[in-house]
């Protein structure tokens, strides 16, 4: 795998499966991978149910009628759970940011709302904006 890594599919990460995984996302192989998206309801549900009861079901779908699903691993990193975000884009501009843990209280996000916020505008200004068409 070439280091440490996270795997994720098109639309979720196996987060129910850390269980199997010493509590973790964290892969040194891909024997590791494999055993988190095997075990992974999240993963499953992806696999079986992505498209079902949406609207838009068959723009998702290639030529033969099926999803084309990517498995994308990205290099891990230790990032605390009290600074993943969720970042919202319409016609390439930010909109909204949220915390991802949403059922949890982070005393200090109150406290350092206004530079967390800063630097997640510069990152999507500078990184992101230009580079996808979202």
């Amino acid at each position: 795998l070439g280091g440490m890594v996270i795997p994720k599919l098109n639309w979720s990460a196996p987060r129910d499966a850390t269980w199997i995984n010493e509590g973790s996302l964290q892969c040194k192989t891909a024997g590791d991978v494999y055993l988190l998206l095997k075990s992974s309801d999240f993963v499953m549900h992806d696999v079986l149910h992505a498209m079902e009861g949406t609207k838009d079901s068959d723009q998702r779908l290639s030529r033969s009628g099926s999803i084309e699903y990517e498995l994308v691993l990205r290099k891990w990193c230790n990032l605390h759970p009290s600074m993943e975000f969720r970042c919202f884009v319409y016609k390439q501009n930010l909109v909204a940011i949220s915390q991802r843990q949403h059922t949890q209280h982070f005393a200090h996000l109150l406290r350092d709302r206004y530079v967390i916020r800063s630097q997640i505008v510069e990152f999507f200004d500078v990184v992101v904006r230009e580079r996808f068409p979202l």
